[in-house]
């Protein structure tokens, strides 16, 4: 907040803007290539296959995987769910999913989307904002504040 008394004050407090945050965002991504947001080739690899299909079977991007890069089922699962099932993958890249569902023949299979992108040098984008659920949760913020 560079220009705090141009903000709408409330109380004792300043509101920040969407227009704060697009700059706060602008700063941090200058410096990215520092911060741990670079993937592997195998997690961009999982991540460009996925990106913009919907939701993926497992055993598509395990097919896929295995023909490109050699890769077995349990790396992938280890890559994407963690050693322990702890979200590695998961947990790293805001919009990639996993999800269980009964595939067309009835059995449980677990699916994979990613809605977020992928630049060159192999980082995501990592911060976003919801700019209506902004909205509503800094109305009603002032609301409890006043």
């Amino acid at each position: 907040m560079f220009y705090i008394k141009q903000r709408e004050k409330v109380g004792k407090f300043y509101i920040s803007t969407v227009g704060d945050f697009e700059c706060a965002r602008d700063i941090y991504l200058r410096m990215a290539h520092t911060n741990a947001n670079k993937m592997s080739s195998k997690e961009v690899a999982i991540l460009s296959f996925v990106q913009g299909k919907g939701r993926v079977p497992r055993t598509e991007l395990v097919k896929y995987l295995g023909n490109e890069y050699g890769l077995k089922q349990a790396n992938i699962i280890q890559i994407v769910h963690g050693k322990r099932g702890d979200g590695e993958l998961l947990n790293k890249v805001t919009g990639f999913i996993a999800e269980e569902d009964l595939n067309e023949r009835g059995s449980p299979c677990m699916y994979y989307s990613y809605t977020g992108s992928i630049n060159a040098d192999g980082t995501v984008e990592v911060i976003t904002l919801d700019n209506n659920l902004a909205s509503a949760e800094t109305e009603k913020w002032k609301e409890h504040i006043q």
